[in-house]
């Protein structure tokens, strides 16, 4: 599975708000919202399709990460969508590209010069092709969460998943 640097994720935006779902204390969300695009540079030739899994941070601006404390419990309730943005398909051939799969999950990471395992953002996504390059995914993640303890630092440009 290729694990995409931090430095291919572009174009990025981002915001949070408030949310009450009821009156209580207990009831309070924070909303973020992700968009941006990634540079994959995926190319297949041949005659069957080619599917391939991607991994990439989800950060909030530029090379910063949000890190969030471990939870009991769902803590969080993602809507995404990755799609393909920018591909090339081969001259006078069949083509197909499309994203068959996506998540967002919350997963433990080391980081050079940052103390101890943090959990942050990780987009992983399957791409499919035939006859093409694809060059850039889209995407755009909507999530609640109800831990209202976060952090955020800068890391190094050349950092991937684990």
């Amino acid at each position: 599975m290729p694990a995409l640097k931090i430095s291919a994720v572009e174009c990025q935006g981002w915001t949070e708000f408030g949310a009450f779902q009821g009156m209580g204390s207990d009831d309070r969300a924070i909303c973020e919202v992700y968009t941006g695009n990634i540079v994959v540079a995926f190319e297949q030739g041949g005659n069957s399709i080619v599917r391939l899994d991607f991994q990439t941070f989800l950060p909030f601006d530029g090379t910063t990460l949000r890190f969030y404390p471990p939870q009991q419990g769902p803590w969080f309730d993602p809507n995404i969508l990755v799609a393909p943005i920018g591909f090339t398909a081969h001259e006078d051939e069949e083509f197909v590209c499309s994203i068959d799969e996506y998540k967002l999950d919350v997963e433990p990471q080391t980081f050079p010069g940052i103390m101890g395992t943090k959990l942050c953002w990780v987009l992983r996504f399957k791409a499919a092709l035939l006859n093409g390059t694809l060059h850039r995914v889209g995407y755009h993640v909507f999530l609640k969460r109800f831990s209202l303890d976060v952090t955020q630092e800068r890391v190094p440009s050349n950092s991937k998943p684990a």
